[in-house]
């Protein structure tokens, strides 16, 4: 018995239709919300050019995928929170804020009070602090207090 080559008898689904591609006699492409399959060999040539395409199965782009899209479902419920996200970078240094408001004023402090009675010898003075008696020096624009460990009135 002779043999005949029938050629491609059975179709092939390639998905979205794309630009620059090849398509042979009986590739079905996805385009424009419905699929198409080639009459003839082709290469760039849109689904709509019906010298290379018929329309295959009108408002269905996916049929051969078995992903017929139907109405959307109802929103799923929420699922459970996911463990917890590594630590990001630190961000930018903010704005300096305003200036606060001015607190209240303090108590006052004990004073240096120098003695009227002493005589007071160029940078060195002697006088009462804390209810202790010091002599205050000042050296070079440095004042240096010190206590007075025996000193009589």
């Amino acid at each position: 018995m002779p043999e005949k080559n029938l050629g491609r008898v059975t179709i092939s689904h390639k998905g979205l239709w794309a630009n620059n591609t090849r398509y042979e006699k009986l590739d079905v492409v996805s385009y424009d919300s419905s699929s198409y399959i080639a009459i003839a060999s082709n290469i760039d040539v849109s689904p709509l050019d019906i010298s290379k395409w018929k329309v295959f199965v009108p408002g269905f782009s996916n049929i051969l995928d078995n992903t017929l899209a139907g109405a959307d479902g109802a929103t799923g419920a929420t699922g459970p929170r996911g463990p917890t996200g590594d630590k990001g970078a630190t961000g930018d240094e903010g704005l300096r804020g305003s200036q606060g408001l001015q607190g209240p004023r303090g108590q006052r402090g004990d004073v240096f009070e120098v003695n009227n009675d002493v005589t007071n010898f160029g940078n060195v003075a002697t006088g009462r602090l804390f209810n202790q008696k010091y002599q205050l020096e000042n050296i070079g624009g440095v004042l240096t207090l010190h206590k007075i460990m025996h000193y009589s009135d």
